[in-house]
């Protein structure tokens, strides 16, 4: 299972891209199912999620690394950053989020019991 978003810059070349490489890793046989989301907010940044199985030891980030530039499209550059994590108020628990509405940080709420 494959899910790749980009914004409306992201280009066919850059689809086909992201498929040979996962191609280039699977077994011939896999059943592979590609999906493919529109999201502006990306600007020139590409997501793709990948959900397998069976990948064993021939699953190698330096092989992608080694490509050439040509032939990755950006893909080198995308594989050597670290995605940037965007904040989610969920994320914090609620507990916390109250606390530090009260101004309550790093306090211990009172037990009402």
């Amino acid at each position: 299972l494959v899910n790749i978003t980009g914004s409306e810059i992201m280009t066919m070349d850059d689809y086909n891209t992201i498929n040979r490489i996962i191609l280039d890793k699977v077994h011939p046989d896999a059943n592979i199912k590609i999906g493919v989301v529109r999201d502006d907010s990306l600007g020139d940044a590409i997501n793709v999620t990948v959900i397998a199985t069976g990948f064993g030891s021939s699953f190698d980030l330096e092989q992608a690394r080694q490509l050439p530039p040509w032939s990755t499209s950006g893909m080198n550059e995308m594989l050597n950053t670290k995605p940037v994590a965007k904040p989610n108020i969920l994320d914090i628990p609620t507990f916390q989020r109250e606390k530090e509405k009260l101004g309550m940080v790093g306090l211990a709420l009172p037990c009402t019991h």
